[in-house]
């Protein structure tokens, strides 16, 4: 389980890192086009100021001026910045470190080590982007995982057989939060979310029947990062979440979901 969890979170961190690159570099291209004048266009100046040509055959009967015909190049275009007032969505993944001290305590009593910190989430931000996406209001959606696999090995006579526990712990914080960043096309962020946790915990094995429990926390999510792009970007942030369970319904009696995360964003405002 925590193989395929692994799995899952370098696949998130190739995508996040693929289109990281893909925001850098058309940032990159509309930042020269903005900068870089285009050489007809140049010319085109000089000859329009300097250049005035009368024509010897009809200067007998007028004195008009004929200017020299300018070639106009294409205008560069600007980079496209977010709205004074618009929406703006984006996804987030990344890895978390969970205390959970009171599950770990229980699995080094009964198996030797604590198994149960590293976990992975997965987020939705959706929200209402104010003075052209400096600003930002709205609802989060996230979903954060653990686990573990204990397996131990039986022996009676010449006989020997191997139990498997699965033990999964998840979370999933309905919160509202602020977000903010500096202006320009690369800029840091931060970001503040409160709300409530809805805590599930469950284990089943070989030999054990499905024991499920659940319960219900507060939590509050802060975040800094560094954001690349405008209207399309992608974002690395990290932070601290805190998030205790203590009215687990059965067999647990907290949860510690508190810890630190690292991970990545892409979004978009409209």
């Amino acid at each position: 389980m925590k193989r395929k969890s692994l799995l899952l979170l370098l696949a998130g961190l190739f995508v996040l890192t693929q289109a990281l690159v893909l925001a850098v570099k058309a940032e990159a291209k509309v930042k020269k086009a903005n900068t870089v004048v285009d050489e007809d266009d140049s010319q085109a100046v000089i000859a329009a100021q300097d250049a005035t040509v009368i024509d010897e055959d009809a200067s007998d009967s007028s004195d008009e001026v004929v200017p020299s015909k300018v070639k106009r190049g294409k205008k560069a275009k600007k980079a496209k910045e977010p709205k004074a007032m618009g929406f703006g969505f984006g996804v987030d993944f990344g890895y978390t470190y969970l205390k959970m001290q009171k599950v770990n305590d229980a699995f080094n009593a009964a198996y030797g080590k604590e198994p149960v910190h590293d976990g992975f989430y997965v987020g939705l931000d959706l929200g209402l982007t104010l003075f052209h996406g400096i600003l930002e209001l709205g609802p989060r959606f996230e979903y954060i995982y653990t686990g573990a696999q204990v397996d131990t090995t039986y022996h009676s006579g010449y006989y020997s057989w191997t139990s498997s526990v699965n033990y999964s712990y998840s979370l999933v914080p309905v919160t509202f939060g602020v977000r903010f960043r500096t202006p320009g096309a690369v800029s840091l962020t931060g970001r503040l979310d409160v709300g409530e946790g809805f805590a599930n915990a469950e284990y089943s094995g070989d030999y054990v029947s499905t024991v499920d429990s659940t319960g219900t926390c507060p939590v509050v999510d802060a975040r800094l990062g560094l954001r690349f792009g405008r209207r399309f970007h992608g974002q690395v942030e990290g932070g601290y979440r805190s998030a205790l369970v203590t009215n687990m319904t059965k067999n647990w009696s907290e949860l510690d979901f508190s810890g630190y995360t690292i991970g990545g964003k892409v979004g978009f405002d409209f």
